[in-house]
């Protein structure tokens, strides 16, 4: 799958990230070019190959200069074994470490709320013996595993050493 954008900066900053929050591929390649064809800059990720694959946030995010009131071409080849979603955003340095740390307090509250409704529901479980509160604790378990997954919160923390499972949502 190619996508190819025109990007304008009309900001005063030039650094920016462009960021692929929970995006599924096993290789994207990405190019910054001049309106004539010549490359800027240029970025391979392969998740399939463990030994260059050094990334290690929950999102894809690549480093990315364009100079202001300069128009550059953005095309972004992305390849995958399944169904491919593409959640592209460029946004600046400043405003991506506000995004990134407010997206893990959200996180962080959600599933700690999962977490006690979880224990609240497991010592209901030992306390009263119905069985219905553990089937309960393994459904909430499961739903906590698979958003864990999903959201990409669950690599980091469990697979930072193993890229191949780090990388592979699906």
């Amino acid at each position: 799958f190619w996508l190819r954008a025109s990007v304008l900066n009309r900001t005063d900053e030039e650094d920016f990230i462009l960021l692929l929050e929970m995006a599924v591929c096993d290789r994207i390649d990405i190019y910054l070019a001049d309106p004539s064809g010549r490359i800027l800059q240029s970025y391979h990720h392969d998740s399939l190959d463990r030994t260059k694959n050094l990334q290690t946030e929950r999102v894809l995010w690549f480093p990315i200069t364009i100079a202001k009131d300069t128009p550059c071409i953005l095309c972004i080849r992305m390849e995958n074994r399944a169904n491919i979603n593409f959640p592209l955003e460029i946004r600046s340095f400043p405003s991506f470490a506000e995004w990134q740390s407010s997206s893990y307090l959200f996180y962080g509250f959600l599933f700690g709320c999962l977490v006690v409704i979880l224990l609240y529901n497991l010592f209901l479980f030992f306390s009263v013996r119905e069985r219905f509160y553990g089937y309960y604790v393994i459904y909430l378990l499961a739903s906590l595993l698979f958003s864990l997954f999903f959201t990409g919160i669950a690599y980091p923390l469990f697979f930072r050493d193993h890229a191949y499972f780090y990388f592979r949502n699906y």
